[in-house]
């Protein structure tokens, strides 16, 4: 079966069952909020101690393609800790194994990349692409008070893209009084079957000025700011931007128009 076809008639988990019935609902009930073609970014963490904490936010996410770049939309925050389960915006994860400051999670988290070639028309004749749900392990060692490792590596879980993320960061945690920052630096790896579903070009998709390309696999450059204030009355303000430089494996395709992209994000919580 090809790919084109497989992908408009259904998918099947890579990863265990049990995995995939845990993360996976919880994360597609998330998901229909918006639509099935659309998903959030890393989240902001609130600057809170609650152990629950619903909020709304407003994303504005840009794309590298050409044409139409920016998708705006509402969407819904949460914030969940207990002993072994979190989740931090629209990421949901499991703590396998825990020893000191490091840890090893069960991850789970939207994938926002994707595009609508019947609202874009730079892309008219292309193959609409979804968005999906990434899923895998996520190690984290916190190695000083504020500044922490965090690596992970996950495959699509929705066999949308058929692709692998590998990703490392430092990332350094700040509070003081009622204010929390969080800036983070890293790079992202992504295999050519990611590079290729987003950013490649079908001989049926090859117009004048729209050569045939292939996706390979590439490298990215990724920095961002998330910070939050408690405003009283159970309530926390939070916001967030965020930066990505594409490797070569993306930016050489013909559908690319931007080397870089700023995604923002604001949000309110409520903890209860």
């Amino acid at each position: 079966m090809s790919n084109s076809r497989r992908y408009q008639t259904g998918y099947r988990p890579k990863i265990a069952p049990a995995v995939g019935a845990a993360l996976g609902a919880a994360l597609i009930a998330s998901l229909l909020v918006f639509t099935r073609a659309q998903a959030a970014p890393a989240s902001v963490e609130p600057a809170s101690v609650s152990s629950w904490s619903l909020g709304l936010g407003y994303l504005r996410y840009q794309r590298p393609y050409i044409g139409k770049d920016y998708w705006n939309r509402m969407i819904p925050l949460f914030n969940v800790n207990e002993r072994d389960f979190y989740v931090h915006g629209l990421n949901f994860g499991w703590h396998a194994w825990r020893h000191g400051t490091q840890s090893l999670d069960i991850i789970a988290r939207p994938d926002a990349m994707h595009y609508n070639a019947s609202e874009n028309p730079a892309l008219a004749g292309m193959t609409t692409k979804l968005a999906t749900v990434m899923a895998g392990l996520a190690w984290r060692w916190r190695f000083q008070r504020h500044l922490s490792l965090n690596t992970s590596a996950l495959g699509d879980l929705l066999r949308r893209n058929d692709g692998t993320t590998l990703e490392v960061r430092l990332v350094s945690p700040w509070r003081t009084g009622n204010w929390f920052f969080r800036p983070t630096v890293g790079l992202e790896w992504l295999s050519s079957n990611y590079v290729n579903y987003y950013f490649g070009v079908t001989r049926a998709e090859a117009r004048t000025g729209r050569p045939v390309y292939a996706g390979r696999s590439t490298l990215n450059e990724k920095a961002g700011i998330s910070f939050g204030r408690e405003l009283g009355g159970h309530f926390a303000a939070t916001a967030g931007a965020y930066w990505t430089h594409y490797g070569s494996g993306v930016t050489g395709s013909p559908i690319v128009g931007h080397s870089s992209t700023i995604s923002l994000l604001v949000g309110l919580y409520y903890h209860f």
